[in-house]
């Protein structure tokens, strides 16, 4: 098979707005914005780097999201904090680096092996139907032959939301958004295999199917499998560990 990793390259997936959002953080991190300095005006930064205004507003509003700046409307933006005193991120350039890519997976399946593992455990009626929602909206993606990327994603998040922790939720919400570009070549590449949407959709059902019996175990078996393939099916140098092995707790959802 050949390598799909090799899809994964900065010149092909970067966007504009990616690259401003880089340049603005590396000015802060190394001290050209220092914190408490006005930054310059969209239109200025845009003469600077090249780019539209729209897309220096963008990157402006991707800063402000992660922290390192705050905007009033009328005054323009100041720095408040260095990228490294931000908080937790992953960083453009992790999500199209093969073994950074591999590592950013590895951390993901246990994350998720363990969310799915307590949904099984605490997910109401209501929590399994959100869940059930995703996987009708995965399915219609395959009888359409279409990515169904966001599908994905939403049915994965539907499950963090079942385990019943907001941090779980907003870590996994956060994660699916960085490797959003990868699953989406994923899907797409699967698309043309035949047979092969039909087998990732299977992975996704063994994960339901575990929670609805309410089997902590095998749903997070279930999800580590489906994990494990999806980074397989892009070709990732993935380390290999020894499978967790959540404690078995059992909860049936009445249906």
């Amino acid at each position: 098979m050949a390598a799909l990793v090799s899809e994964l390259t900065p010149a092909r997936t970067f966007t504009l707005v990616d690259r401003v959002t880089e340049v603005l953080r590396k000015r802060i991190d190394d001290g050209d914005l220092p914190i408490g300095a006005k930054m310059p005006s969209g239109l200025t930064i845009s003469e600077q780097v090249g780019v539209s205004v729209a897309v220096v507003r963008e990157a402006l509003a991707r800063l402000s999201t992660l922290g390192l700046i705050r905007t009033r409307h009328g005054s323009g933006s100041v720095v408040i904090a260095r990228a490294e005193a931000a908080g937790f991120r992953i960083g453009a350039h992790a999500v199209w680096e093969p073994a950074l890519l591999a590592q950013l997976f590895e951390f993901r399946i246990d994350l998720e092996t363990a969310s799915a593992a307590h949904a099984a455990a605490t997910a109401t009626a209501a929590d399994v139907a959100l869940v059930r929602a995703a996987l009708r909206k995965l399915e219609r993606a395959v009888e359409e032959d279409v990515p169904g990327t966001d599908a994905d994603l939403d049915f994965h998040v539907a499950i963090a939301r079942a385990s019943n922790n907001k941090y779980r939720v907003q870590l996994i919400e956060y994660l699916n958004g960085e490797v959003r570009d990868a699953i989406d070549i994923a899907r797409r590449n699967s698309a043309r295999r035949p047979g092969l949407p039909r087998k990732v959709q299977a992975e996704h059902e063994a994960i339901l199917r575990a929670i609805e019996k309410g089997d902590s175990r095998a749903a997070g078996e279930a999800m580590r499998r489906h994990l494990t393939s999806a980074a397989e099916r892009l070709d990732l140098p993935m380390q290999r560990a020894p499978a967790a092995r959540p404690a078995t707790r059992r909860r049936r959802v009445d249906t």
